[in-house]
């Protein structure tokens, strides 16, 4: 994310519009577990526009700085830009932004860590087929519909319309 960053920032306008409705959107403030976060929402339901920073405030990517962090930050540089609108920040007088109000934060490798595993077992779940679960629905007896893949027959059909079933559940 580092390297795909851009030098200067450009401020989100408080005028955004709806690409749907061209309302204008609400800026929202929302929490998630112990994170304060804003976004962008049409008031009609179309959608919300999260900017980035706000996205991994969202997602507990990122995390405030503990009092030895900053210390040790101020020791070695003396000013940041701002992860949320790109002003400077003097690190010898500011623990937070002066125009957006944001704490300096850093990325939490921890919790993308932790983030990327969760994704990572919900997909094998995901791609993981229950065989017995399976072979108890392909040993039910064929219903009753006399249109239905079992009566037919045909084995490739059958399975799907058991797989789909599982899938429904």
């Amino acid at each position: 994310m580092h390297e795909q960053r851009a030098p200067t920032r450009n401020t989100l306008s408080a005028l955004l519009g709806c690409p749907r409705c061209h309302t204008r959107l609400a800026l929202t403030h929302d929490l998630q577990h112990t994170t304060h976060f804003t976004y962008f929402r049409c008031e009609f339901g179309h959608g919300r526009l999260t900017p980035f920073f706000q996205f991994l405030l969202e997602k507990n990517f990122v995390r405030p700085v503990t009092g030895a962090e900053l210390a040790a930050l101020k020791a070695k540089v003396k000013f940041v830009q701002c992860s949320n609108c790109g002003a400077p920040l003097d690190l010898a007088h500011d623990s937070a932004c002066r125009y957006c109000g944001s704490p300096i934060s850093i990325l939490d490798p921890d919790a993308v860590a932790k983030t990327v595993a969760q994704l990572g077992q919900a997909q094998a779940r995901l791609n993981t087929v229950d065989v017995d679960k399976l072979a108890d629905a392909l040993m039910t007896p064929a219903p009753a519909d006399a249109m239905s893949p079992y009566r037919i027959g045909d084995l490739v059909m059958g399975g799907l319309a058991v797989v789909a079933a599982l899938l429904v559940r």
